[in-house]
């Protein structure tokens, strides 16, 4: 089965458990029938029969425990499954009712009552009525967010766009942490309105605090203040996204690192850009040479030394170009190492199928500019023009490109006269030109109107490297730093208001979200519930949602490795997944606490086999969880873990009197306890027939007479047994072991006509492919019961194994 069909399937499973000390025989059988169906649609191949079966355990379970949220959440789920909107609508209605806090729920009942109606009319009507501001204060902030945004979607399907907006803005006003709806917003705006860089990077603000894992919103975020000259606030947020991704272990691009030195570079952090480049280098010179001393185990570490790996050209130029303007030693060779990185970059493109040789033609014409701006080797810029325009690249520059590489290469060439001439007509729109144009005023002695075109420059493109590089020109002839624009001052000011909480996410999650997983207490029997409560906490000064996109993950992880007594290793289980979506978001420091029982899963088969020996549990919960290449279960970007206190699991010191005492209470039982007597009684018996058949009796030293303790035994628990009410016979075939050879008990469940009784025997006590019930079950009057026996019958002739 693969992780993500996993994971839905065991949602089903863990269900928080009553906090009771001693369960009811309707509760331990409803557990058994949740889980029961958890198994069903887990295993594989997954039918619309097994599909069926489940939904109708799961409802039983519902008719046990009718006011258990847990067990209505679990139909709810199973009913998605299997696309009974009938029982999930029902679930629905009486989940709200028994937990008007679960806001989840609530939402999915509105939103199924919506969809009843035909016409976006009666639809609209609907959310008017809704979100009018008497009923919003009821439905809470969250919900009518997401009600607003919803109600959004439709008015802009049915082309009111006004509508759209408006309700849009009301979603995020309502509540900023609305995921879908920030992000709308900001797309909306982007595509429809621009031209307000202020107001635009407020709505990419207000996702990026939605959702502070989302490495896409803090990158437009940075792109667009670095193309607004606000350096400060853009070096901010790229390195707020590098963070995300390297936590993603996702390493930065090269381009968006070359970004971020630009804006260093812009608010003056001139050795900051430098170690932005530097670090990457030796990121890449580390795995080149690992890779060359695979190649090669004899080199030395002098020639490993000297080695140096190509970093992206983009990052090379931004290096070249700050070294030269530092006017230092470096100019030459770290522009020689940008020109070698344009030149790898163009030899892996022509290796390439099938890639647009444009792309190659792009490479060459930017090598020669830089060549010319940063360099002034015209015979070196003109052949990379060449190269360019060669019969194989099949390229012709455009007049307004040829001109511009004339005019720089008279520029280079001492030929200012034409150098002004050819560049002044170009430029107006090509700021390649106004910045040949404007070095080319400055060698002719004109250093205002030099100056002007630099300011322009400067200006006019602020993200780019030209224009920063521009700006440290210009403040090299004015002698002062260019102040920046009032956007960009408003931009950086608005990006300071971000809480300093965000930039240490990628590495210290905790700081957003901590969890604990406390045990309601150490030591359980080991047919009772294992209850822990699983407690996760908002620890941001600002609201966090609960979404599957994020930033809160749905979902927790709880793996158990159980160490069985006498057995030396540890048995791993498969992973619980805990839904913990009871509420639409956390407010800064509020807290959820979800309950969970253990032996809603795989635990329960286990304990159930080893009832007699008991275990130890090792326990953690894993938030925000991802699967690794091994289908390894880590913590993602905001992971937290939390580990409980060892749990241990008491099995049964058996002894003569142990089993005397035993015998008495299943005779008249009355009481839960003896219900999960009886069931380790089962287990003795099983033992001594075991011992029986393979040892001589003798080695059951203790037990007086075992053939006829276990003679005892087996007639207590036929006699035990008959004395049961239903559910507690459902209860007790779910957990006698199989091979316990107690005919009487299977005789009387044969014979049974409860329903659960019946079906219990078929999920759990089937003989073979011959066993009567199957036969007797197909003929059965209850059509849940002949449900049950048909899959059972299926899924032996499937599997060529046993019923469990």
């Amino acid at each position: 089965m693969s992780p993500s069909r996993a994971l839905v399937f065991a949602l089903i499973a863990v269900e928080a458990a009553s906090a009771a000390a001693e369960p009811t025989p309707a509760e331990m059988t409803a557990a058994q029938l949740v889980r029961g169906a958890t198994t069903l649609v887990e295993a594989q191949p997954l039918t619309i029969q097994a599909l069926q079966v489940a939904a109708m355990l799961v409802e039983q379970a519902t008719e046990l425990t009718p006011s258990d949220a847990e067990t209505w959440r679990a139909l709810v789920r199973i009913s998605d499954l299997a696309e009974r909107g009938d029982l999930r609508a029902r679930a629905l209605g009486r989940l709200v009712r028994l937990d008007p806090a679960d806001q989840v729920a609530r939402l999915l009942y509105i939103n199924e009552a919506i969809e009843r109606f035909q016409t976006v009319e009666q639809r609209a009507a609907s959310y008017e009525k809704l979100l009018n501001p008497r009923n919003r204060a009821t439905l809470g902030p969250a919900v009518a967010s997401r009600l607003s945004h919803d109600y959004a979607i439709l008015l802009d399907r049915s082309g009111d766009i006004d509508g759209f907006a408006a309700w849009l803005a009301e979603a995020v006003a309502q509540d900023p942490s609305n995921r879908s709806a920030a992000a709308t917003a900001a797309g909306f705006f982007r595509m429809n309105v621009g031209g307000d860089p202020f107001a635009e990077a407020e709505l990419l603000t207000t996702l990026v605090l939605a959702d502070p894992t989302s490495f896409n919103t803090q990158a437009v975020l940075a792109e667009l203040l670095l193309d607004n000259g606000a350096y400060v606030g853009a070096d901010r947020l790229y390195k707020i996204a590098a963070g995300t991704l390297e936590a993603s272990s996702a390493p930065p691009a090269g381009g968006m690192l070359a970004d971020r030195a630009v804006a260093q570079w812009g608010h003056g952090d001139v050795a900051g850009a430098l170690q932005t480049v530097r670090r990457r280098q030796s990121e890449a010179d580390r795995l080149h040479r690992q890779q060359l001393l695979r190649q090669d185990p004899t080199l030395s570490s002098l020639d490993l030394a000297r080695r140096q790996a190509p970093i992206t050209s983009t990052l090379a130029t931004v290096r070249a170009a700050i070294h030269n303007r530092l006017g230092d030693e470096r100019a030459g060779p770290t522009l020689d190492s940008a020109l070698t990185s344009y030149e790898a970059e163009i030899e892996y493109l022509k290796r390439q199928q099938g890639i647009d040789p444009q792309e190659i033609i792009k490479r060459y014409l930017e090598m020669a500019l830089i060549e010319l701006w940063l360099g002034g080797d015209v015979q070196r810029a003109q052949g990379f023009l060449e190269a360019a325009t060669a019969p194989d690249e099949a390229a012709e520059l455009t007049s307004e490109a040829r001109t511009r590489f004339e005019g720089w290469m008279a520029l280079r060439s001492n030929d200012i006269t034409r150098a002004v001439e050819l560049l002044a007509p170009a430029a107006g729109s090509d700021p390649a030109a106004r910045l040949g144009l404007a070095l080319a005023l400055r060698a002719e002695g004109r250093l205002g109107d030099s100056a002007r075109e630099l300011h322009r420059l400067a200006t006019g493109s602020p993200g780019t490297l030209m224009g920063v590089w521009s700006a440290d020109v210009l403040r090299e002839v004015l002698g002062r730093t260019l102040s920046p624009s009032e956007t960009a001052v408003r931009l950086d000011e608005l990006v300071a208001s971000i809480p300093s909480v965000v930039d240490r996410l990628a590495a210290e999650p905790t700081l957003a979200l901590s969890m604990r997983l406390v045990p309601g207490k150490l030591t359980f029997d080991a047919y009772e519930p294992v209850v822990l409560n699983l407690e996760i906490a908002n620890n941001a000064p600002f609201p966090l949602a609960i979404d599957t996109r994020g930033p809160i993950r749905p979902q927790v992880a709880i793996l158990i490795d159980a160490q069985i007594a006498r057995e030396p290793e540890l048995e791993t289980l498969r992973p619980l997944i805990v839904d913990i979506d009871r509420r639409l978001r956390l407010a800064p420091n509020e807290r959820i606490v979800i309950p969970v029982d253990l032996r809603r899963g795989a635990l329960a088969q286990v304990m159930n086999r080893s009832a007699l020996r008991g275990a130890t549990l090792k326990v953690r919960a894993i938030a925000d969880f991802t699967f690794t290449a091994g289908n390894v279960i880590k913590p993602g970007l905001l992971g937290s873990e939390a580990e409980s206190p060892p749990i241990r699991i008491d099995g049964v010191r058996v002894t003569g009197k142990w089993v005397s005492e035993a015998i008495a209470d299943v005779l008249d039982p009355d009481t839960t306890q003896d219900l999960q007597t009886m069931g380790k009684l089962a287990h003795i018996v099983q033992v001594i027939r075991a011992a029986r058949e393979r040892a001589p009796l003798a080695a059951l030293e203790g037990f007086g007479n075992p053939r006829q303790m276990a003679s005892d035994a087996t007639e207590a628990l036929t006699e035990g047994y008959g004395k049961l009410d239903p559910v507690a016979r459902s209860w007790v075939l779910g957990v006698i072991p199989r091979g316990a050879d107690i005919e009487g008990v299977y005789a009387m469940a044969r014979q049974d006509d409860n329903r659960l009784v019946r079906i219990a025997y078929l999920l759990y006590c089937l003989s073979g492919p011959h066993d009567p019930m199957i036969a007797a079950g197909k003929n059965a009057d209850d059509e849940a019961v002949r449900l049950v026996a048909a899959m059972m019958e299926s899924r032996i002739a499937t599997l060529s194994g046993g019923a469990r």
